[in-house]
């Protein structure tokens, strides 16, 4: 599970990269497809999965509504880890996803 502290550290080397230093992601038009993508790398190199798409999701400016829009694809493909994951930070919300604990 992620908490507050690896979340603002996770920030701080994002913010600390620099400009074109990181992984083109430009060829993934979807939500869905870039956690697709997070989890799939995740799992080839031994990390987990849930808190990568997390972490991913609570650094991007997702919405509860498109969180839940990614599961509603990322479920039939058979990434259940992740969804429930997704599901228990989007929850019923409107605005804003799940505080951390």
């Amino acid at each position: 599970m992620i908490d507050a502290a690896m979340l603002e550290q996770m920030r701080a080397k994002v913010d600390a990269m620099p400009d074109g230093s990181g992984v083109d992601l430009t060829p993934l038009t979807t939500s869905a497809e870039l956690l697709a993508f997070c989890a799939t790398t995740s799992r080839a190199e031994g990390w987990d999965e849930c808190d990568m798409c997390e972490l991913v999701v609570r650094l991007s400016p997702m919405s509860p509504d498109t969180v839940r829009d990614a599961v509603r694809v990322l479920e039939p493909l058979g990434y259940r880890d992740v969804c429930a994951r997704l599901r228990q930070i989007a929850g019923r919300r409107k605005h804003e996803l799940a505080p951390l604990r």
